[in-house]
């Protein structure tokens, strides 16, 4: 095959496998030029050409920045031209764009809390203890956590327990809410950030029904999404605890939302009114409670008055339709008793003159 292509290199040549073309020549292309069209000499007023060409690197860098040439400048003087009245930048359009230097923000450093130490303290009721502060200490055990919560029981010193980031789950949340039930001295509790579940969490809002000191309720980020039934239980425990005028979670659903908006306000309100004195306080807390449970006996009964309308309504509905049949029914027995005797009588004609016929014809 090799020799063949050699004698005929425009030939097909046949081998053991196939016919195999041979490649086609090269080709070469020539294609125009284009021309290169030449920008045309912008001719300006001569006040202007004089000061744009007296001008400095600094003033045209403003008059970039005015005209909005941000890419010929850093952002650093792209601003500073803009918001400057003065000629900020004094090393013009073509300086060296270099990032801005940040100052780094160093991490917050480690909680020096002790957790065996503060438990001891919240066990004696130490009087200098008035905080305990146990965020991002996620190596205390579980067990610790249950007993500080139980020290916290009978402690009457301590206002503030914060244990964000701790790892708490639904033990501790059990442990939390028995303390709220017994504790008449904490005014602030925070819990956020941590593996607590919807069962503990629920154990928590009902605990507050029976606490009336605590101010300050943060109970947001937890692992895991808490559901809608946890969110109406923290607007209903809003509304009937006045004593909450900070609550921290982020509402999902609207009406628990707008709910707990409107308990939030009212409980600032009514502390307003416990400060300014005169008793306004108790007396608005009480009209408030009062009104609140007014709306529920009016929403009920309104309730049982919509089944009792709607009870008449279908009874009045329902004698109607019977009366409406007998009615039907009596109008088509009476029709056709009627037609059946107009036939009989039709037919008692005409037997009457088949027999005058009968006897014409024998006549």
């Amino acid at each position: 095959p090799v020799g063949a292509l050699q004698e005929s290199p425009t030939a097909l040549h046949r081998t053991s496998v196939s016919w195999l073309p041979l490649p086609p020549p090269f080709l070469t292309l020539f294609l125009p030029k284009k021309e290169v069209v030449k920008e045309e000499d912008v001719i300006l007023e001569p006040e202007l050409e004089e000061a744009l060409a007296n001008a400095t690197d600094a003033e045209m860098c403003d008059i970039a920045a005015i005209l909005g040439m941000y890419t010929l400048m850093s952002n650093k003087q792209y601003y500073d031209a803009i918001c400057s009245g003065n000629i900020t930048n004094t090393e013009g359009i073509n300086s060296v764009v270099q990032p801005d230097k940040y100052k780094p923000v160093p991490d917050e450093p480690p909680n020096p809390t002790n957790a065996e130490e503060t438990l001891a303290k919240v066990r004696s009721n130490d009087k200098d203890l008035e905080e305990v502060n146990l965020n991002n200490i996620q190596d205390i055990p579980i067990q610790t956590l249950k007993e500080i919560c139980e020290a916290m029981k009978t402690n009457t010193h301590v206002k503030q327990l914060s244990l964000v980031a701790t790892r708490s789950n639904d033990p501790v949340a059990h442990a939390v809410a028995e303390m709220l039930k017994e504790n008449k001295s904490l005014q602030s509790l925070n819990i956020e950030s941590n593996f607590i579940t919807s069962a503990g969490m629920m154990e928590v809002i009902k605990a507050m029904k029976e606490n009336s000191t605590l101010a300050e309720l943060k109970v947001d980020n937890q692992r895991q999404r808490l559901g809608d039934s946890v969110e109406m239980e923290m607007a209903a425990m809003l509304e009937k605890c006045t004593s909450i005028t900070r609550f921290g979670y982020h509402f999902t659903q609207q009406g628990p939302r707008a709910r707990a908006s409107i308990a939030i306000t009212r409980n600032n309100e009514l502390r307003r009114l416990a400060e300014s004195g005169g008793g306004g306080g108790e007396r608005e807390r009480e009209r408030r409670n009062n009104g609140v449970q007014g709306r529920k006996e009016r929403d009920e009964v309104g309730e049982s008055k919509g089944r009792m309308r709607r009870g008449k309504e279908r009874m009045r509905k329902g004698r109607k339709d019977e009366k409406g049949k007998g009615r039907r029914k009596t109008g088509r027995e009476g029709k056709d008793k009627k037609g059946k005797g107009r036939k009989g009588r039709v037919g008692g004609k005409d037997e009457k003159w088949k027999g005058r016929m009968k006897k014409g014809r024998k006549g």
